[in-house]
């Protein structure tokens, strides 16, 4: 039994599950907390009481805190406890007159196991951009990009067609609010897909109404307070113009260069770019699921607080609100049960509990921190994120701390994780285009069935429509990549247009 001189406490350590958590059964006079309630009243001011005649019980929570934190700081340094994670107390009684008592646990880093990194081997995949490959990226841009053309006579509205409407709104209570003229393209989704079936067919000067209920989002209206509102939407096709792919020309001045040389070698080095990121990203993942392999425990409170923000983040990203059912929405995003869901969170919560803190233990290990003048590099790197560009994401990072300290958190990862990785033995393993895409888009362990894809590709190439059909593949695969890298930064900076 332990003896608390500044809080005239007994602690009686108990036995706990882990090995990191010592755990101690509190018992602490009442006398102590109205002794210090009465001490801090007398200056605190409570809205609604006078000075100093506040209720004792509204400096319970404040003494609870002061009063583990005190007892915690005592055990502490008497049971020369080294590496203290945190503590923390679960209340087991307070009342009137009678013991105050609660559990106080103080939870101890981990001693993380001998690690020789070069017995760990690693592969790093990589690609190898043909110049079919580029060819197939050019034709794919230029098919998946139009420009607006003049028609040759009057005709109705086709989809495909570029339109310019006038646009009015009125509301349930026959208010009207007319919105700025507007070009679109019909068919890349700008308004509703059943108003744009709707817009298909009409004259030059018609008109359309269409009746929907405002959605939370992406509504066209200014006055928020009207979601969920019935509405009628009138549309009046002022313009039509036809609409055709860009042409080489078109794409030689959109990336501002003169010919298709120059052109294929700014495509090649931005494939480039785009495979060097993933082959980075595989090497992580790789490096990652190999030290995990190395078990040691974890402190309870740093599994909780991963579990918690990871658990937020699933529910927030699937479209949960609260009152909304859980079961229901967990079996429509995830196709789990809700028993299932959270052994998943449980699961993956500690996966990222054990890798966020080798990546403190390493980068203290070997010195390695992030500069000031990285981070703002880091920063001036993500203003095409923003639409005013560097000045709005300077503005951005130093209002969100939160945001900022993800970015610096990214950074000390991706430089630990780098020099780790120069300690391994690495095997460089390169694939064709489209068998590279393949491994990025599966688990490693699957890997085999990317290196028979890889084979299938290479006999296809006797093949002239084979060999078509496999760039459209590739092509595909790194924009469906792009799109799911793209989705992955919007995770941690804010929904911008370009």
């Amino acid at each position: 039994m332990s003896f608390s001189a500044k809080t005239n406490a007994k602690c009686n350590a108990k036995e706990s599950q882990s090995k990191l958590t010592k755990s101690f059964e509190v018992t602490v006079p009442y006398e102590t907390f109205t002794n210090w309630a009465n001490e801090n009243r007398a200056s605190k001011i409570i809205k609604g009481f006078r000075q100093g005649h506040a209720p004792l019980s509204y400096f319970k929570d404040d003494w609870l805190l002061a009063c583990a934190r005190t007892i915690a700081d005592e055990l502490i340094k008497e049971n020369k406890f080294d590496k203290v994670y945190d503590s923390t107390y679960t209340l087991q009684q307070f009342e009137l007159g009678k013991e105050v008592k609660f559990m106080l646990n103080i939870e101890l880093y981990p001693e993380v196991p001998e690690i020789n990194f070069k017995d760990i081997t690693l592969t790093q995949h990589t690609a190898k951009i043909s110049k079919a490959d580029t060819e197939a990226a050019i034709k794919r841009f230029s098919e998946m990009n139009f420009k607006p053309v003049e028609l040759a006579e009057i005709r109705n509205t086709q989809m495909g067609d570029y339109i310019n409407v006038s646009v009015e709104i009125t509301d349930a209570k026959g208010r009207k609010e007319r919105m700025n003229e507007m070009e679109v393209q019909l068919g890349k989704n700008t308004f509703l897909p059943e108003i744009e079936q709707k817009l298909v067919g009409l004259a030059l000067g018609d008109s359309l109404t269409h009746d929907f209920v405002i959605p939370p989002t992406g509504t066209l209206l200014k006055d928020q307070s009207l979601v969920g509102q019935k509405i009628k939407i009138t549309f009046k096709i002022n313009k039509i113009r036809g609409s055709e792919h860009f042409s080489t020309e078109d794409i030689f001045a959109h990336f501002n260069v003169s010919s298709m040389t120059d052109l294929e070698n700014k495509f090649e080095s931005e494939m480039a770019a785009e495979t060097h990121k993933h082959t980075k990203f595989l090497l992580k993942e790789s490096l990652k699921q190999e030290l995990l392999k190395h078990y040691f425990e974890i402190p309870v409170q740093m599994l909780q607080q991963k579990y918690v923000a990871l658990r937020n983040q699933m529910l927030n990203d699937m479209g949960f609100k609260e009152g909304m059912d859980l079961e229901a929405t967990i079996k429509q995003k995830m196709n789990l049960s809700v028993q299932d869901f959270e052994k998943r969170s449980v699961f993956v919560a500690e996966a990222m509990a054990r890798i966020s803190f080798l990546i403190t233990h390493f980068a203290k290990t070997f010195n390695i921190n992030v500069s000031n003048s990285e981070l703002d590099d880091a920063i001036a790197a993500q203003k095409k994120m923003f639409p005013n560009g560097l000045q709005e994401a300077v503005r951005f990072f130093e209002e969100n701390t939160e945001a900022k300290n993800n970015l610096r958190n990214t950074l000390l990862e991706d430089k630990v994780f780098n020099t780790i990785s120069a300690k391994c033995t690495l095997v460089t393993k390169e694939h064709d285009l489209a068998a590279f895409y393949q491994i990025t888009l599966m688990p490693e362990a699957d890997e085999k069935k990317a290196e028979n894809t890889e084979t299938e590709n290479t006999e296809a190439e006797n093949t002239e429509t084979e060999n078509t059909e496999d760039e459209n593949t590739e092509t595909e695969n790194i924009e469906a990549k792009g799109a799911r890298e793209e989705k992955a930064k919007a995770k941690k900076t804010p929904k911008t247009n370009e």
